[in-house]
């Protein structure tokens, strides 16, 4: 057996003995006290090299963490430069036009005083080469603007790409939303504690009775801020796409995942919109599977396909049975 395979082996087995103290101890096995009894209780019963070893694993994980902010932040940064060379090139663009202004009304009182033709003819042709040569000055700082423009646009659409957040439901975007849940996938394989994910949208009937799609906005930014008010704090909300919203449920039974799908459609129920002089109750569709198998993306898949059933078939939640 190799080093790292017999360090994987030997971790496994302390997680276990994790689990295994905490509920000795009668303590609920969240991640957030897993994590104490982890680090603090039983890491340093063990012996030095396995400390290495799961140091390094920490320190992958840091690390990683480390290396997005750095890039975030060196993105931000490449934006604040960009944008004073733009206020710099506008500044400049902008006392030229100035002097242009005060120059032609200059010349506007000296062609009043002009009284023979070669006066006239050197006149034109120095109001000429100083308005080609501001024009020219200008169009430069044109150019740098727009090339510096183009960078800053550029750089914050890899900023965007980058968010975790979707700016209009104020919870995460689908892409960090399925990293969560992958890791969480990952985290029940190694573990061995039940975690759920639950799928959320409107009902058919509401839908149809919210008219526009304006409406249905509003109604959907209001399920974001009930998800975000009424859930654990380390429950995952994100938001999928379609009108469809997804919460993890990190280590619940099925029994406490039944109260949630009640709880949560009995909430939405008593709420509602006034559309058009009519109260439209917003009730939801609810479907809930369990994080389990091999791939998250088919947890997903599957878990819409029950919801867009339940939609269908105007079933207010589904649960795993």
């Amino acid at each position: 057996m190799s080093d790292t395979n017999k360090s994987y082996e030997e971790l496994e087995q302390f997680t276990q003995k994790v689990l295994q103290k905490m509920k000795e101890d009668k303590v609920p096995t969240t991640p957030e006290y897993y994590k104490i009894y982890f680090q603090k209780t039983l890491l340093e019963e063990q012996n030095c090299e396995f400390r290495k070893y799961v140091a390094t694993i920490n320190i992958k994980e840091e690390k990683e963490e480390a290396e997005k902010i750095l890039d975030y932040e060196a993105k931000i940064d490449a934006i604040s430069k960009l944008n004073k060379h733009i206020l710099k090139n506008i500044h400049s663009t902008y006392k030229k036009n100035s002097y242009l202004v005060k120059f032609i009304k200059v010349s506007q009182k000296q062609s009043q005083s002009l009284a023979t033709p070669q006066a006239i003819n050197l006149f034109f042709k120095k109001l000429t080469s100083t308005i080609e040569h501001i024009h020219k000055s200008m169009q430069k700082d044109m150019e740098v603007i727009k090339e510096l423009y183009s960078r800053t646009v550029a750089v914050l659409k890899q900023l965007e790409a980058g968010k975790i957040f979707d700016t209009k439901f104020k919870v995460y975007k689908k892409e960090y939303f399925l990293s969560k849940l992958k890791k969480e996938l990952d985290n029940v394989k190694k573990y061995h504690f039940q975690s759920y994910l639950m799928v959320i949208r409107l009902n058919k009937e509401t839908i149809e009775k919210l008219q526009n799609p304006i409406n249905i906005e509003k109604a959907n930014r209001f399920f974001s801020n009930i998800l975000q008010n009424k859930f654990r704090k380390d429950d995952i909300i994100g938001y999928l796409d379609s009108g469809i919203f997804g919460v993890i449920f990190s280590n619940l039974n099925p029994t406490e995942v039944q109260k949630v799908a009640l709880k949560f459609s009995a909430l939405l129920s008593s709420a509602s919109m006034l559309v058009n002089d009519n109260t439209v109750e917003l009730k939801p569709v609810i479907a809930i599977e369990e994080i389990d198998g091999d791939c998250y993306t088919k947890i997903v898949t599957k878990s819409i396909k029950t919801l867009e059933e339940a939609y269908n078939n105007n079933l207010p939640y589904v649960t795993p049975s």
